[in-house]
């Protein structure tokens, strides 16, 4: 399915050492069912199918009846929470999906079986092709008794997952995108349309199935409901009521991650993620930690697919970006607005734009899809798919920011020094007019971690790794006692901002906060430096 674009960088799939590590491996064939929990059920090899279970790992055994009415054929996938068996309906005589949960603590119990009930309940509204059907659910009484655990059925499929796709091909053609990318709309939207929210659309939980009708033609079919929400219920948030986040993080629009409101949005954000990988072979957002990751998506734009795939029809381009738009208001508003603009006219070039004269300024105002657009008030018309161009570029000061000096004294208190570094280097990145230098080019040239530079590595910053700016600083983190909280008391954090030419001290500024809320102080202290160095506000 892959076309003679160029490839999109290494290794594009390899799981990510962040937050997506979290997910666990996958395993086994190519084979999925719609049964399977992404991320938290494994497919099973076909060895480990054919041969006898482990009592003491597999909940049924092969043969075994359950509720008097499914035979179990073979186990086929097994996670953290449940396990999937291909079983036989004995009433109808047809091949199910079936999905039980896994005996565990009664805490975890608690929180399974709700997020079972969930699946059941929501994702038995939607009736429609493109999303995996639920047939039935029941209680079944384990082998040597015990209390009774929750199972459902649903629709067996033979299938790979888009993940799976994307892991063997790199990247799809456009053309081989759009019946994917049509079939994944109508499946979100027969969902919104029923009131239910999916909350964790990720490329694993889109299952590609063969149709058996002698075309090639696959199926989608959207899976794993276990963590939707109903549009009409009183707490939209996005956080549980343990103050956790729900969803997985690689897909989260930002009103997830900040534990905000979600809306069918939400849901279309995470399908531009996948927009995304597919075409590219890549994630718009990849940073050498969750928390980076995290606070790139939070501050920055996604850089546009074209980067990957230069010849990518500029229909394509406009609508992952649109999707991608960090407000949910000017993201599409429904999957058919999506479709219209890749089947549309496509958008105009920037160079065809009248009046050449004021080519300059028409580039400033169109270039609302990489997060500089200058028509904030007026709603983009899906038939109509706005310019995606850069703002004409301008000089940008090179910032390099060093690790922080722990006055604590505390080793404990040292990852505090990496984590201020990438998070406050993510801040003034924010800034249109600055730019950060990444740390492997700063290595032979700095200092050891906490020592502020001197003039003569100021000089060398500034002549071998063109910096224009240095920032540095100490913190100090006072212990508020024992325990798991030991490092979450109160923090101070200094901060300097040099001229690596001349050694001038330009801005410093202190800033007080909580440990435990180093994002807010963090935001804080980055606001007060770009004012200090003239970038303003990006909020």
């Amino acid at each position: 399915m892959s076309d003679s674009r160029p490839p999109a960088p290494p290794s594009p799939k390899a799981p990510d050492a962040t937050w997506d590590a979290l997910e666990g491996p996958t395993e086994g064939p190519t084979e999925e069912v719609c049964g399977r929990e992404s991320g938290d059920i494994d497919p099973l090899s076909e060895a480990t199918r054919e041969r006898p279970p482990d009592p003491a790992l597999a909940v049924f055994a092969v043969g075994e009846e359950v509720a008097g009415r499914y035979r179990i054929l073979s186990r086929v996938a097994r996670g953290g929470m449940g396990e999937v068996y291909e079983a036989l309906d004995l009433e109808l005589q047809d091949t199910v999906a079936l999905k039980v949960i896994l005996p565990m603590e009664a805490a975890e119990a608690d929180g399974a079986v709700e997020r079972f009930r969930r699946e059941v309940q929501l994702a038995r509204r939607v009736t429609h092709p493109n999303v995996c059907r639920i047939f039935d659910v029941g209680l079944s009484r384990p082998r040597g008794g015990g209390a009774a655990r929750p199972f459902l059925t649903m629709e067996f499929l033979r299938g790979e997952t888009l993940d799976d796709l994307l892991r063997r091909e790199g990247q799809v053609s456009t053309q081989d995108a759009l019946p994917l990318v049509r079939q994944m709309v109508a499946g979100l939207s027969a969902a919104h349309a029923a009131g239910v929210i999916h909350r964790d659309l990720k490329a694993s939980n889109v299952l590609l199935v063969l149709e058996p009708d002698g075309q090639d033609a696959l199926r989608v079919v959207l899976t794993d409901f276990g963590l939707a929400r109903s549009l009409h219920a009183r707490d939209t948030s996005s956080v549980s009521r343990t103050g956790d986040l729900i969803g997985t993080p690689a897909y989260m629009a930002p009103e997830q991650l900040e534990g905000g409101p979600i809306t069918p949005a939400t849901d279309l954000y995470a399908l531009g993620i996948v927009l995304y990988e597919l075409l590219t072979g890549a994630r718009p957002f990849r940073e050498t930690s969750a928390l980076a990751t995290a606070m790139r998506r939070l501050r920055q734009p996604p850089p546009s697919p074209r980067r990957y795939v230069p010849g990518l029809d500029r229909r394509w381009e406009h609508a992952v970006l649109r999707l991608l738009e960090r407000d949910p208001a000017r993201r599409f508003q429904s999957g058919h607005a999506l479709l219209r603009a890749l089947e549309g006219p496509a958008p105009r070039r920037p160079w065809l734009l009248p009046a050449a004269g004021a080519l300059a300024a028409g580039l400033a105002l169109v270039g609302g899809g990489l997060g500089v657009a200058a028509r904030r008030d007026a709603a983009p018309v899906p038939d109509e798919p706005e310019v995606y161009a850069p703002a004409p570029a301008a000089a940008r000061r090179a910032v390099a920011v060093l690790g922080f000096r722990n006055l604590s004294g505390r080793d404990e208190a040292q990852w505090l020094s990496t984590a201020l570094r990438e998070l406050l280097a993510m801040e003034l990145a924010a800034a249109p007019r600055l730019r950060t230098v990444p740390g492997e080019a700063l290595a032979p040239l700095t200092p050891p971690p906490g020592l502020e530079p001197g003039r003569v590595q100021l000089q060398q910053l500034h002549a071998r790794a063109g910096v224009d700016l240095v920032v540095s600083g100490t913190y100090l983190l006072l212990a508020s006692g024992a325990g798991p909280d030991r490092d979450a008391g109160p923090l101070r954090l200094d901060v300097r901002v040099q001229d690596a030419a001349t050694g001038e001290t330009l801005a410093s500024l202190s800033e007080r906060g909580e440990a435990g809320h180093l994002l807010e102080l963090v935001a804080s202290a980055g606001e007060r430096l770009r004012r200090a160095l003239g970038e303003g506000s990006t909020r």
